[in-house]
């Protein structure tokens, strides 16, 4: 039939997102598309809080494909500022490796999200990756200036002109 319910978004590259409640698409056009915009903010939100919470419970390379691709980037983009300004925490406490650890650890993460691409990917999955990888190599390399500057504190101009997402309830 001619149903005017649904129950998911889809993206332009066919990725598919199931909403949290079916939403039905009757009435008069303005109420129901601004109806259809709240639910997939809503949607997206709740699966954000979901995939922040697992971030650290499951390995990376696993994680990412328990999500959509926006989900995946957003999501680790919050991780990356929080863990930068942890190594500046620890390093204004002492911890003079910190951000040359994390900068360790963000090349560990790269090297496992190539090894994923290099595999057998659906398209959907391959273009997370790619996606992913570009971020990550900005991200390192942002780090890597940070370090080779000696930067050593979260509140100086090479860390502030950064692009840095937040977890705000």
């Amino acid at each position: 039939g001619d149903s005017k319910v649904t129950d998911m978004m889809v993206s332009r590259e066919g990725e598919t997102v199931k909403l949290t409640k079916e939403f039905c698409c009757e009435g008069p056009v303005e109420d129901w598309l601004t109806g259809i915009i709240d639910s997939m903010f809503l949607t997206l939100k709740s699966l954000i809080l979901d995939g922040y919470t697992t971030y650290v419970e499951n390995p990376r390379t696993a994680w990412i494909f328990l999500y959509p691709c926006q989900v995946v980037c957003y999501v680790t983009r919050i991780w990356y500022t929080l863990e930068t300004h942890q190594a500046f925490d620890q390093m204004e406490d002492g911890n003079e490796m910190a951000l040359k650890d994390f900068l360790k650890q963000q090349k560990t993460q790269l090297d496992g999200l190539i090894g994923l691409v290099l595999g057998e990917l659906t398209k959907g999955d391959r273009k997370k990756l790619v996606t992913l990888i570009t971020i990550d190599v900005h991200s390192r390399d942002v780090i890597g200036r940070i370090v080779d500057e000696k930067v050593e504190s979260g509140a100086s101009f090479q860390w502030l002109s950064q692009l840095r997402y937040y977890w705000d309830e």
